[in-house]
């Protein structure tokens, strides 16, 4: 059966542990990159440039709001925060037919998505003032730790700072020897 999620259905957003119930219209999460190195030399043709799968930077989040609110301005009081986006995906899950199988109808599903992050603020933008136009704002954060689970499956969790870099459920610094 392929399963193809095509949506967000709806989401919430927990700063340490309290749902912000206000004004939130998107959430951009942090991205995973990995430092590359170069390989050079004897056998190879050129240069080749491989990620080190151990040693990932963890990208800014971004909160976008509406407008102003207390939720907005009060956010963060200059520590770090926890910031947790639980959200509902919705999943088209297609039947696979076989040869001289009777096909079954399709289903759609909600599957869950927690993604987890610890934050420090770099930015708050008020935004525009115009009349007659929505007062939007936004939120910049630096990210030093991802978690990220889908129906219940653990795929991400990053943690520069204490060596941590487990993929799909797989510890990659694991096998170091230090």
């Amino acid at each position: 059966m392929a399963n193809y999620s095509f949506t967000v259905k709806r989401y919430k957003v927990k700063f340490n542990g309290t749902e912000i119930k206000s004004g939130i219209s998107d959430v951009i999460t942090s991205k995973v990159t990995f430092p590359k190195a170069t390989i050079g030399g004897a056998g190879i043709a050129g240069e080749l440039s491989m990620p080190i799968l151990g040693m990932p930077t963890l990208g800014p989040a971004t909160i976008n709001w509406h407008g102003p609110s207390s939720d907005f301005y009060g956010i963060f009081s200059g520590g770090p925060a926890t910031i947790t986006f639980a959200s509902a995906i919705y999943q088209y899950n297609a039947p696979s037919v076989s040869s001289g199988d009777s096909p079954t109808l399709p289903t759609l599903a909600t599957v869950p998505e927690i993604i987890t992050m610890t934050c420090f603020p770099d930015e708050i933008d008020p935004g525009r003032r115009e009349a007659s136009n929505k007062a939007a704002g936004s939120q910049q954060f630096s990210v030093s730790y991802l978690f990220l689970q889908l129906g219940g499956k653990e795929y991400l969790e990053i943690d520069p700072m204490n060596g941590v870099c487990r993929l799909n459920g797989v510890d990659v610094n694991a096998n170091d020897g230090i």
